[in-house]
């Protein structure tokens, strides 16, 4: 199988100390079969910020920096920058805690082009599902749970959580709402993915269901720095 190539998007703001916890985790712990291709997205962080990290992390292959208009432009502007059809997205502050099998989910959406997205930290209090069944390669298996809409709480279908996409989820889904404060922005599109049902599916493999990462950023939802337009 023809393993290609795969962006990490890390999302940021202004977290000096996270971000570099969170990127030597996941120079750890994120295992790809094939080639990995670091994006910072970065929502106007103070000079200096950007131009560290690319010192420190020469690992690093792109940026892209949106002048603080808040969640949603800053990832819309990395997405569209992205050229490979895989995507991770990992916000600044989730710091994996264990291995992150990036391999599997490649092989999934694959394998089964009916799935879109997979889930990598956590479903408890989200989600219901229903267990499916994947033949990986000849006589191996690969189990997976699809999210079945109907059997969901709220509007947690989809989270900002850590995730690996297909460009096919936002082809069909379309890009986060602009202008919106964060939580806003994640609920909205919970709901405009529940709402089209018949679109990409959302599956979580087994190190998808377990919480594995510490979220270690001190929240800034509904404060002066949760920007969004008026």
């Amino acid at each position: 199988m023809t393993w290609p190539d795969l962006t990490v998007l890390i999302v940021t703001y202004r977290r000096e100390q996270e971000i570099r916890q969170t990127l030597l985790a996941l120079r750890e712990h994120l295992h790809y079969a094939g080639r990995l291709l670091w994006h910072i997205a970065d929502d106007g962080s103070p000079p200096g910020y950007l131009t560290s990290l690319e010192k420190e992390f020469s690992f690093i292959n792109s940026v892209s920096i949106t002048n603080r208009r808040g969640w949603g432009v800053n990832v819309n502007t990395a997405l569209r920058q992205t050229k490979t059809d895989y995507a991770y997205l990992n916000e600044d502050d989730y710091v994996p805690m264990t291995g992150i099998d990036l391999t599997q989910g490649v092989r999934l959406m694959q394998l089964h082009p009916e799935v879109g997205l997979v889930r990598y930290d956590g479903i408890s209090g989200h989600i219901g599902q229903s267990l499916r069944l994947c033949e990986a390669l000849p006589h191996s298996q690969l189990d997976y749970l699809v999210i079945e809409p109907e059997l969901t709480q709220g509007h947690f279908t989809y989270s900002h959580r850590p995730h690996l996409k297909h460009k096919r989820f936002h082809e069909y889904y379309g890009l986060y709402a602009e202008g919106l404060p964060l939580a806003d922005t994640e609920v909205e599109f919970g709901k405009r993915v529940m709402r089209m049902a018949d679109g990409p599916q959302i599956a979580i493999l087994d190190n998808g269901i377990r919480r594995a990462f510490e979220h270690i950023g001190k929240s800034r939802q509904g404060t002066e720095e949760d920007v969004h337009e008026h």
